[in-house]
């Protein structure tokens, strides 16, 4: 069904090491829905598919269905549709496959087009291009060797065309009851609404000759760049957080009267950083430095706007004004459409940009920490303190579609609003150093973030002392729902990033304390096989409900988890390219020595249609992998596999799914081994821990 763009892209995380096949089809979906001026349409509807290739589907209908249905079913898949449609579309017309469906729907869909449908919906959320590297970061875990062609090569990326528009300030900074305040930011463009409507196929995808030429493609490099550059330029006139620009604030949405007081988040500062990181590391593993990126002209001069004016050595506030303009300029530039025209930028010229970047997003996350615990701040209001009414050409004030007179901000006063738990874990996204994240990990437990009742970690501080105007979370009882709760999709985040730091041992002193199946039942107030929203903190008025779970919630925190489960029993990358560019494959796992079992057990396992009986040994630990593989760990020394006694893998066994003889290797795979376990040609790896 229909869902919100950050919610798919995030459930969808972790696909790949559920099924290889998936490939980089998530990260081109959700990359090619973000748009020139770096946002997103909310919501994504269900896919449908086009079947193009005429005579491939003629060959496999004279396969699948008799020959006097043939006509009929080519002009049902003239048009879109979806895999249900079609099956019900033969069963309403009497229509018998000659092969099963499953072989049917998959010739099919293999040879047709996707077509992703959405919806503009409420607005422009901050955050989330954020998710987008996850995704590409989990493909490149499994297929390490695509990384290069996959960013430079591949030219099937491409922008998605939205009516709807972010205004400029001249037009949403406006005064509301002699407040300035920016409304309204969001508007929907009748110009390009018109265009759009007139393009007969895939009409919400950029164009060239500034929107009626033909669809342009570019690389997945030249997209993370356009990102970078669109994000970068949108700092707040502080030089800490990202604008709320568009209306809509990010994943913390119950603060959702942030953006019309100007509201910044480091959040996505640090995002920034994190795509710079990776771009910078990529194109230091080109081999040639005096090769080119080649992106279209508007981007080129965004780009080298920019570049000037982070080497200017400019005060938070006129980079903001130059860098607000630059951007604006941009989107007019932008408005309908690009020239088509491109233009290579040399990778020392790109790096030179990102090493100038990285410098003031470093600034940034540094001015973020400006409170007694020097915990990064999250959220920042932005208050204007000096600014000129805007007149038009004949006097009269320059006023919005509401009636609002507009003005000019020429000056600001930042307020960093109480600590949230969301700032950090983006922060911990960067991998700082381990005795940086250590640090920042013991703070937080000194902070009003750590329920030292429940031995938890809440959302967010207290915001007793804080304006209305922020947001409905604001008018929650402390420890309710979104103000001070246990949200549990977050507080999994935060042990995610505990974990992916190697704070091995901060990680497992919170473990039973966080995870729901370690809860007692009686005061969870449900059960411990199910994930709830939030978790009323002991700042709640009320202690009877102390500790209790409301809103049963499977998508999330789950998601968190099995994130969580990858990194504890493979680690973050387990394919990787040996200095030699072989395939290999290498588990590092972080179990403490309590969860390997105590005794033999015999356990039922799902596997190829069918129930299996399994037997598994005392001092082993058993998990799936990549949805078919079953890994068991020997662990006869019963040693954690982190820590300076760490029990490692040092000898594979390895079960071929055609019942051939065992291979045994050493405390790695590699080669043609390592891409049978990635093609699923194996049914169960055992490995002896020492």
């Amino acid at each position: 069904g229909n869902a919100n763009y950050r919610d798919v892209n995030q459930n969808r995380r972790n696909d790949l090491f559920f099924n290889p096949d998936v490939g980089d089809e998530n990260l081109e979906q959700f990359y090619n829905l973000i748009q020139l001026d770096g946002f997103n349409p909310l919501v994504i509807r269900e896919v449908f598919f086009s079947a193009p290739d005429r005579q491939t589907l003629n060959g496999l209908l004279t396969r699948a269905i008799d020959a006097e249905h043939h006509a009929s079913a080519c002009e049902f898949l003239s048009q879109p549709f979806t895999p249900g449609s079609l099956m019900a579309w033969l069963q309403q017309n009497g229509i018998q496959l000659k092969i099963t469906s499953g072989d049917f729907l998959g010739s099919l869909i293999t040879t047709c087009k996707r077509i992703t449908e959405t919806e503009h919906g409420e607005g422009f959320w901050t955050d989330h291009w954020t998710y987008n590297l996850d995704l590409l970061e989990n493909y490149l875990a499994l297929y390490p060797e695509n990384e290069q062609s996959l960013l430079f090569e591949k030219q099937t990326f491409t922008f998605y065309d939205n009516a709807h528009r972010v205004q400029c300030r001249d037009d949403k900074y406006v005064l509301w009851d002699g407040n300035p305040m920016q409304l309204n930011a969001v508007v929907l463009d009748e110009e390009k609404a018109e265009l759009i409507s007139r393009r007969r196929t895939h009409p919400h995808l950029v164009r060239t000759s500034n929107g009626h030429g033909d669809i342009y493609h570019t690389t997945l490099a030249c997209k993370i760049l356009s990102l970078i550059v669109n994000k970068l330029a949108s700092l707040d006139p502080q030089g800490v957080g990202v604008e709320m620009e568009s209306d809509k604030p990010n994943w913390y949405d119950a603060l959702n009267g942030l953006p019309g007081v100007l509201g910044s988040s480091i959040s996505e500062t640090l995002e920034i950083k994190r795509n710079v990181q990776f771009l910078q590391k990529a194109l230091n593993k080109r081999s040639s430095k005096d090769q080119q990126l080649t992106i279209f002209e508007e981007l080129e001069s965004f780009f080298d706007m920019l570049h000037q004016l982070l080497l200017d050595q400019l005060s938070p506030y006129d980079f903001w004004n130059r860098a607000s303009a630059a951007k604006e300029m941009f989107r007019e530039q932008t408005r309908l459409g690009i020239s088509g025209r491109e233009t290579g930028v040399s990778f020392v010229r790109l790096q030179e940009f990102l090493d100038a970047a990285l410098t003031k997003l470093d600034l940034a996350i540094e001015k973020s920490k400006q409170n007694d615990l020097g915990v990064l701040s999250t959220y920042f209001i932005n208050q204007v303190t000096e600014y000129s009414m805007i007149t038009k050409e004949d006097g009269s004030p320059k006023t919005n579609l509401k009636g609002m007179p507009c003005f000019r901000a020429e000056g600001f006063r930042q307020v960093a609003l109480p600590l949230f738990l969301e700032g950090p874990v983006h922060y911990l996204r960067t991998l700082p150093s381990t005795e940086t994240a250590r640090e920042l990990a013991q703070k937080i437990r000194q902070s009003g973030l750590y329920d030292r009742q429940l031995q938890m970690y809440k959302v967010n501080a207290s915001l007793e002392d804080q304006p209305m105007e922020i947001g409905r979370a604001r008018v929650f009882s402390p420890g309710w729902f979104e103000n001070e709760s246990v949200w549990l999709h977050m507080e999994y985040k935060y042990m995610l990033e505990l974990l992916r730091n190697g704070l091995y041992d901060e990680f497992y002193r919170d473990f039973k304390t966080v995870f729901v199946p370690f809860f007692d039942p009686a005061v969870y107030g449900r059960s411990i096989l199910e994930n709830a929203s939030f978790i009323v903190s002991s700042s709640n008025p009320d202690p009877s409900i102390h500790g209790n779970g409301f809103v049963a919630r499977l998508s999330g925190a789950t998601a968190e988890f099995m994130n969580i489960m990858l990194l504890m029993t493979v680690g973050q990358q387990p394919f990787r390219l040996s200095p030699t560019g072989q395939l290999e494959l290498q588990f590092r796992p972080a179990l403490p020595d309590w969860l390997f079992t105590l005794e033999p057990s015999t356990h039922r396992l799902y596997r190829k249609d069918r129930w299996q009986t399994l037997q598994l040994p005392a001092d082993s630990f058993s998990f799936m992998f990549l949805g078919d593989i079953l890994v068991t760990y020997h662990n006869p020394d019963r040693k954690s596999t982190f820590g300076v006694q760490a029990a490692t893998p040092k000898r594979w066994t390895v079960y071929p799914v055609d019942n051939n003889s065992p291979s045994v290797s050493g405390p790695s795979l590699s080669g043609a081994l390592a891409e049978d376990v990635r093609k699923r040609k194996i049914q169960r790896i055992e490995i002896e821990l020492r």
